[in-house]
């Protein structure tokens, strides 16, 4: 690159040329294996949406936005890279780590989250995922008293999710309960939906009489109004 290092907001010099090699092979999925994923996540967080992308997230066009870096801004992003930098260095975090690596869920053991912040106005950041999930990268968009969590957890995001398809035959539909099913530590379902949701799987919801059947064969309970 041109200029292989730049001043952070702090005035350190900070050599990119790693950098900028490890964000030239992120994906921009926000997946477990997405490396340089957390580098691009911190990066973006690290000053406001409106300022960081030429063209802002649009609920109106989220498949395009938000889009391109705004270099017309008196804080450069290069400043705020060699900030993002500065920050995955401060908690021995290389340039080129995945998301994975990263960004977990505390339940039982540390389980591994993809996605990354969707919509703006819940945290100030946005890098447009549809799976918006919020964690703790020690920036002003998540470092205040609320989402006090250690670095990389999770503490906001998807909770249920559900797609349902309309078939002829009837609606064929999967989801998940992103947080588990038991705030227990001791219950089996602690952690269950957690693990699945960390390695892409859904569970088959029924909503046939045959498939309710098969899937809970208990005698259903009937509430009746008084």
């Amino acid at each position: 690159m041109a200029h292989p290092e730049q001043a952070a907001s702090n005035g350190q010099m900070v050599d990119l040329t790693a950098t900028c090699n490890s964000l030239a092979g992120y994906d921009g999925t926000g997946q477990l294996d997405a490396n340089g994923g957390w580098l691009f996540m911190v990066w973006s967080a690290l000053d406001n949406d409106s300022e960081f992308y030429a063209t802002p997230f649009n609920p109106a066009q989220p498949l395009t936005t938000p889009s391109g870096l705004n270099t017309s801004s008196s804080a450069t992003p290069l400043m705020w890279l060699a900030d993002a930098v500065q920050n995955l260095q401060a908690h021995g975090v290389p340039v080129n780590a995945s998301v994975g690596q990263v960004q977990y869920a505390p339940q039982s053991k540390r389980i591994p989250i993809p996605g990354c912040p969707g919509d703006p106005s819940s945290s100030g950041e946005s890098t447009g995922c549809f799976n918006a999930i919020y964690s703790n990268d020690d920036t002003p968009a998540t470092s205040g008293p609320l989402n006090a969590a250690p670095y990389g957890q999770v503490f906001d995001g998807s909770s249920l999710v559900m797609t349902t398809q309309l078939n002829p035959k009837g609606p064929a539909s999967e989801g998940i309960l992103t947080y588990s099913e038991s705030t227990d530590p001791t219950s089996p379902w602690y952690s269950n939906m957690t693990k699945l949701y960390s390695n892409a799987r859904w569970v088959k919801l029924p909503y046939t009489a045959v498939g309710l059947a098969r899937d809970h064969p208990h005698r259903p309970l009937v509430l009746k109004a008084p």
